[in-house]
C-alpha cells in the first residue's frame, strides 16, 4: 500500500531511498553476531547517514520546515513557516544482536497549529509499514488497523526508558510488571516503543504502557492511537501533549482500568 496523502507518500519513498543506500550497513548487520556493543560502530555510522540524507531531502522539498531529529539538536530555517518534521533515524535496537525485528525509523510531519497531521513507520529490515493520518485513519500495509474491543482481560505491551521517565511513573511501570509477571500473565516488554504500539492500534494486544518516551515518539504515538480509535493519554488521564514522556493506550472499555493500576 501506498501513502494516502503526499507528506506520507514522500516519507515512504524516502524511507525506501534511503534504505537502498544503507543496504550494505543493513546486510552486514544481519550477518553479524556477537553482543550489542560489537554492533555500535554499524549502527552509528547507519544513524549519521540517515540524519545527514533525510535532512538534505527534507530541506530540499520543504525548506520552509523545521527538523527535529531525536536526541539531536532541531534545525529551524529562517523563514520558518511554523510546520515541522520530527523523527526517529533508528530505534529498537536494545536487542539487534538477537532480532532486527524490533528495529525501526519513524517520521511524523506537524503542521504550524501544532497538530500531527501524517506519520510513517518503516521496518528497514522487514520492510513492514505502518501509516496514520489526521482524520484519514491508520493503517498497515492493507489493512486498517483498529484497536481490540476486549472489556475485561487485558494484554499489555510496555515500554520503559529509565533515563528520560518520570521516577515515581517509572517505578509504577516496574509494579505493573512485576504483578502481571507475577500472576503469569500475557505480557511483552522490549524496547520497540512504536512497533509495539502497532500491536495495540491493530487489535493484538490490549494496551500499551510507556514511560520514557521522547517528543518524537509521544508526538507519533499518539496519532496512530487516534486513528485507530483508541484512548490515548498521560498517566493521569490528561491530554497528551510535546513534553509527555509517559502514556497509556487502550480502547476506551479498558483505559479506565489500566488507569487504575497506576496510580
Amino acid at each position: 500500500m501506498a501513502g494516502i496523502t503526499p507528506k506520507q507518500n514522500f516519507m515512504e519513498a524516502s524511507l525506501e531511498l534511503l534504505t537502498r543506500k544503507l543496504n550494505q550497513d543493513l546486510v552486514k548487520m544481519e550477518k553479524m553476531t556477537g553482543e550489542r556493543e560489537d554492533f555500535q560502530p554499524v549502527v552509528e555510522k547507519m544513524v549519521a547517514s540517515i540524519i545527514v540524507k533525510l535532512h538534505e531531502r527534507l530541506i530540499e522539498s520543504f525548506p520552509n520546515s523545521s527538523i527535529l531529529f531525536q536526541n539531536t539538536t532541531p534545525y529551524t530555517p529562517e523563514n520558518h513557516d511554523g510546520t515541522k518534521f520530527v523523527i526517529i533515524p533508528l530505534g529498537g535496537l536494545k536487542h539487534i544482536n538477537h532480532s532486527h525485528d524490533d528495529a525501526y525509523i519513524a517520521m511524523a510531519f506537524i503542521d504550524a497549529k501544532g497538530i500531527t497531521q501524517d506519520a510513517f513507520i518503516f521496518n528497514p529490515f522487514t520492510d513492514d509499514k505502518f501509516f496514520a493520518s489526521n482524520n484519514n485513519g491508520a493503517f498497515s500495509q492493507n489493512v486498517r488497523l483498529r484497536t481490540s474491543m476486549r472489556r475485561e482481560s487485558c494484554d499489555f505491551v510496555v515500554y520503559s526508558n529509565k533515563k528520560l521517565a518520570d521516577e515515581k511513573e517509572f517505578n509504577k511501570v516496574v509494579e505493573l510488571i512485576t504483578t502481571e509477571a507475577t500472576n503469569n500473565q500475557a505480557l511483552r516488554v522490549t524496547d520497540a516503543s512504536l512497533l509495539d504500539l502497532m500491536l495495540v492500534v491493530g487489535g493484538k494486544k490490549d494496551a500499551f504502557v510507556a514511560t520514557g518516551l521522547t517528543t518524537q515518539e509521544v508526538l507519533i504515538a499518539k496519532l496512530f492511537a487516534l486513528e485507530s480509535g483508541a484512548v490515548a493519554t498521560d498517566f493521569k488521564s490528561g491530554e497528551l501533549k510535546e513534553n509527555t514522556s509517559s502514556i497509556i493506550v487502550s480502547n476506551s472499555k479498558l483505559h479506565a482500568k489500566v488507569l487504575a493500576r497506576l496510580k
